[in-house]
This record gives C-alpha cells, sequence and structure tokens, in this order.
C-alpha cells in the first residue's frame, strides 16, 4: 500500500501477528526527470524504448543510470504501439543470435541467412539493438540478464552451456533439440518429407536417390538432414521402394551435392530423381547432371528443400519444399518476448511447409491430394 506522499509502507508479520511497519520510498517518473533535467514524458519514452523519440545518446544513458540508482521500476508488463503504428517490447534490452555456422558457411546456405534475417527485421522493428555471433568468432558474448538469446542451427552443445544454464529468455531456431527444455521454433521436416514422396510417387517415379549431410545419431550437426533422411528411409520403405545404394552423404555445400550426385550416376544403378536436403545441395547435382549430359526432369529429376531465392532461376527451375525461413525468425523473436514477459511454459511451434511444383521432375495429377 501507499500514503498520500507516495511512500510505499511494507507489513512485517511474525507468527504472532503485526509487529508495525517500515516506510521506504518509491522512486517516480518526476523524480527521475528533475534530476536529469527533462519532462517526465521524455523520462518514460526513454524507459519504454519508444522508438519514436529523438534524444541524444547522453540524454538516455543519463536517464536510465538515475532510474537504476533510484531503483525506479518500469511499470507495466505489455507491448505498446506508438504512433507510427510501431511496436516496442520494454521487457527486452537486445538479443543476441548465436548461429551455428560461420559467416562464410552462412553465405552458401540461404536459409540460414533468412533465419537470422527475420530474427534481426523483428528486433528491429521492435527498436532493440541485435548482434550476431557467428560459430568462428572466439570472442564469445556476455549476455545480460535481459538479452534475449537465439541459438540458430546446429552448435557443439558444450560450447552453449552457458545459454542451457539460463532459465529464460532463450530460444532454439530452425532445429529441434528434444533433451532441453527450451522454447523452440522449426519446421515438420518428416511431414514434410513424406508429402514430397507421395506426391512424387503419384508422378510415376520409383527409383529415388537421397543427398545430404552426414548423420550420426550422437551428434547434433545434423540433425535436419537426419530427420530428412529417417523420413525418406521409413516412408518409402512401407511403400517397397527404399534402395541403400541410392543414398550419399557427405557435406552441405554445392560441391558436395555436384560429388555426392557425380558417385550416384557413375554406378549401375541409377535413380529417376534425385532427392536433395538442401536446395544448395541440389545446384550442385545440376552442375553434375548437366556436365554428365543428363535432362534434368527428363532423364532424371531433382527436388530438394528451403525454397531458396535462386531455385526459381534455376534451368529447369527446381520443385522445392518451402520452408519459410524468416517466419522462423520472427516467430522465435515473439517467443523470446513472451518469456520477457513472464511465460515459463515451454514452447515448441512446428510451423508448416508447402511444395513449389516445377518443372524440375513430373507433377502429380492432383497436388492437393499427396497422401
Amino acid at each position: 500500500m501507499t500514503d498520500r506522499t507516495g511512500c510505499a509502507i511494507t507489513f512485517q508479520a511474525e507468527a504472532a501477528g503485526w509487529i508495525g511497519y517500515r516506510v521506504s520510498y518509491v522512486a517516480t517518473i518526476k523524480d527521475i526527470a528533475d534530476k536529469v533535467g527533462v519532462s517526465p514524458t521524455t523520462v518514460s519514452r526513454v524507459l519504454n524504448a519508444d522508438p519514436t523519440l529523438s534524444v541524444s545518446k547522453k540524454v538516455r544513458v543519463e536517464v536510465t543510470e538515475t532510474a537504476a540508482e533510484l531503483n525506479y521500476e518500469v511499470r507495466g508488463t505489455k507491448r505498446k504501439t506508438f504512433g507510427n503504428g510501431e511496436t516496442v517490447y520494454p521487457h527486452l534490452d537486445d538479443v543476441i543470435i548465436l548461429q551455428g555456422l560461420s559467416d562464410e558457411q552462412e553465405l552458401e546456405d540461404p536459409y540460414y541467412v533468412g533465419l537470422r534475417l527475420g530474427i534481426e527485421r523483428a528486433c528491429r522493428s521492435a527498436g532493440l539493438p541485435v548482434r550476431i555471433v557467428y560459430a568462428n568468432e572466439s570472442n564469445g558474448f556476455n549476455p545480460g540478464s535481459r538479452t534475449g538469446i537465439a541459438v540458430v542451427g546446429h552448435h557443439d552443445m558444450s560450447s552453449l552451456q552457458a545459454v542451457l544454464n539460463r532459465r529464460t529468455n532463450v530460444v532454439f531456431v530452425g532445429t529441434e533439440y528434444e533433451k532441453y527444455d527450451r522454447d523452440v521454433v522449426y519446421h515438420d521436416l518428416s511431414n514434410s518429407m513424406r508429402k514430397l514422396l507421395s506426391g512424387l510417387t503419384k508422378a510415376g517415379y520409383r527409383n529415388f536417390g537421397f543427398i545430404g549431410g552426414r548423420y550420426d545419431a550422437d551428434e547434433p550437426e545434423a540433425i535436419e538432414t537426419g530427420e530428412r533422411l529417417s523420413s525418406f528411409r521409413d516412408w518409402l520403405t512401407a511403400e517397397g521402394l527404399y534402395d541403400k545404394s541410392l543414398v550419399r552423404q557427405e557435406g552441405k555445400t554445392p560441391q558436395n551435392g555436384y560429388q555426392l550426385t557425380r558417385d550416384l550416376i557413375d554406378q549401375d544403378r541409377q535413380p529417376d530423381v534425385i532427392v536433395a536436403a538442401t536446395d544448395s545441395l541440389a545446384i550442385g547435382a545440376y552442375m553434375a547432371l548437366k556436365d554428365a549430359g543428363k535432362q534434368i526432369g527428363g532423364d532424371i529429376a531433382v527436388v530438394a528443400f528451403n525454397d531458396i531465392p535462386a531455385a526459381r532461376h534455376l534451368v529447369p527451375p527446381l520443385t522445392t519444399v518451402k520452408l519459410p525461413a524468416e517466419l522462423i525468425g520472427k516467430t522465435a523473436f515473439e517467443l523470446l518476448q513472451e518469456q520477457a514477459e513472464g511465460r515459463v511454459t515451454t514452447k515448441r511451434v512446428i510451423l508448416g511447409s508447402d511444395i513449389v511444383w516445377r518443372e524440375s521432375c513430373r507433377t502429380p495429377e492432383n497436388t492437393d491430394d499427396v497422401f
């Protein structure tokens, strides 16, 4: 309770009953404004991270430091929408993106660029600073208690112990870590693979090849490829169409895709369709097939996952499962904000996908009925 002077009166009790009270002063926005020499409105907008406010960095620092000195607590737990339509989130100070790839590797995989951009754009629209830490950076990171951490892609989990020690403001992005009780957002890759294979069999394909990264069940680095491959194997086995000799695994670059495809087509038994774990691998498959004089979509079909911008511009355009990377990134930010606002129950958000049928393979007659 408070008295008329704005003091907070806190009663203290023992088992025997009330024994008295102590009085502690609660700082107000006006107190901060008077000390800094600005208006109460300016103080309120600084403390609530209003992106439309135009004040110097010096004033922002003075307001923030004075509020801390006076033990002022920002009231409320809700997002605020300002006149320009922007929504700000006062309960996160900043966001760090831990990218599972090096900066050079990221350039070779536009899907992970999309994941990062989705998070960055959500942060910037909320007026929050964002920093990217790549896998090849050895200087580490120093998150504050109100820093949101987005763990993107695959990591050596021993390097993430400091992250796993945190109970809040952490989200795993783009892949599923089942044994960690943390928020996660990812695509349903198993269901996507089943839909793709169903459509291809309805289009008349019977000899299925697969190219992807190497998968070790004890290592998290290739969980996505493992999920796609296991679904590929299980679905085709149930249909009596799985052939282990048509599976190749090694790396995830176009160069890897080229070599894996050459290995497939240099053997006696060849696939009539190659399923690539990513569009980047499919680009390498295109180069290998063209070098071998194969007609893509005619002699051998190629399909893949991600639908990166280059997929539609390949010749012929690539059939691929569209995984909206930026939507995952935006959703990851929303999960971080929910945690910062007090949610304690862990969330798993699984996003669906669509198949974009193009000329790199035959299209089933009814693409809406592929199961």
